[in-house]
């Protein structure tokens, strides 16, 4: 059996960048030949956007040749209470004692509850799941909320807070080879467990603030062997930093046409650019520059550009600082440290010639 999972779409609108998103993952799930697609949670922003969507969701579900589970999250928890209705292929699991068995591999599923707010609730609830997984079956969990033993910030769950705790110890003894999990946004995550199995973050498969970057990811494996990420094309944030080294040789647009590469029509640049330029070398200026860079990235920058570089060719001619770097040349020291004295040095030039 091959499992797609995914979770946190927190979807608003249909034909917009997360709509759209889902249906990449349902094209992937085509293209991949995907037997189950999971969604461990918040495939809706919120109750109210649910209910405005679930109609044109049941379309995008209808030619599925797989089957999909999903799981209620925090902000879509009492969505689908109604029994609601999305397909033929579509279930849902809304209470832990449902259990949907598909061959030999049974679903087990954790859906938000705010009522399970401590970790030894949420440990004592999976004891009890653990009972009734059968040794003769490969058990999944699917999961929504915080593994206490990572490290998270609220920039990891779309700057909000964390819910239902559990730690790797909890599944000590238990017979669940995975937990597919959902709230983590950030990026994609694998722990190990005890027994052996894996409990997975796929993190958001697209961008949902400014601080989920990168290509974004789904899971993607066969029952019985390790997950693995899975890019896909969907709308993601992606931090650009272009560096200038006054003393390096390469042509300062082509320092920028590399940083370009990794840009695509799904992209959002934010962008700093920093260090120091000998423009007279290169024939070039500060306001050159940054045309290049807005000719090459204007149309894919999210909010304003941070251009922290400058020109300090004349201070690159002049002769103490060449000694200096002579000098420095000269010495052991590693690349890291000969930088910072690189620019210690220029900022102090800068600070002199200013005052002068």
């Amino acid at each position: 059996m091959k499992i797609l999972h995914t979770s946190d779409l927190h979807l608003q609108n249909i034909g917009d960048e997360r709509w759209e998103a889902l249906q990449t993952i349902l094209d992937t799930c085509k293209s991949e030949k995907v037997d189950v697609l999971v969604i461990s949670g918040d495939l809706f922003d919120s109750n109210e956007k649910g209910a405005q969507l679930r109609v044109e969701m049941r379309k995008l579900f209808d030619d599925a040749t797989f089957r999909t589970i999903i799981l209620p999250g925090n902000h879509d928890a009492t969505m689908y209470s109604d029994g609601m209705y999305l397909g033929n292929n579509v279930e849902i699991i809304t209470a832990y004692e449902k259990i949907i068995e598909l061959d030999n591999v049974a679903f087990f599923g954790l859906p938000f509850n705010k009522e399970y707010s401590t970790n030894d609730k949420v440990a004592e609830i999976l004891t009890d799941m653990s009972r009734k997984a059968s040794n003769d079956k490969t058990n999944i969990l699917i999961y929504h909320g915080d593994l206490l033993d990572l490290l998270f910030s609220k920039d990891d769950f779309g700057n909000e807070e964390g819910y239902m705790p559990i730690r790797i110890a909890d599944f000590d003894g238990t017979n669940f080879q995975y937990v597919l999990a959902g709230h983590f946004h950030r990026t994609f995550n694998i722990s190990d467990l005890p027994n052996g199995g894996y409990f997975v973050y796929p993190g958001s498969p697209v961008s949902t603030t400014t601080k989920e970057t990168g290509k974004r990811k789904v899971n993607i494996f066969t029952v019985g062997e390790k997950p693995e990420p899975f890019s896909i094309d969907t709308f993601h944030y992606e931090y650009i930093n272009i560096h200038f080294d006054p003393l390096n040789d390469e042509h300062p647009l082509e320092i920028i046409d590399k940083a370009c590469k990794s840009v695509d029509k799904n992209t959002k640049v934010i962008l700093r650019v920093d260090g120091y330029v000998n423009c007279a070398k290169f024939e070039l200026t500060e306001g050159k520059i940054k045309e290049e860079i807005n000719e090459r990235l204007g149309k894919f920058i999210e909010g304003t550009a941070q251009y922290e570089f400058k020109d300090v060719s004349k201070i690159l001619e002049d002769d103490i600082f060449k000694r200096f770097i002579q000098k420095l040349d000269a010495t052991d020291i590693d690349t890291d440290k000969r930088q910072r004295c690189i620019n210690l040095l220029i900022s102090a030039f800068s600070q002199e010639k200013s005052r002068g």
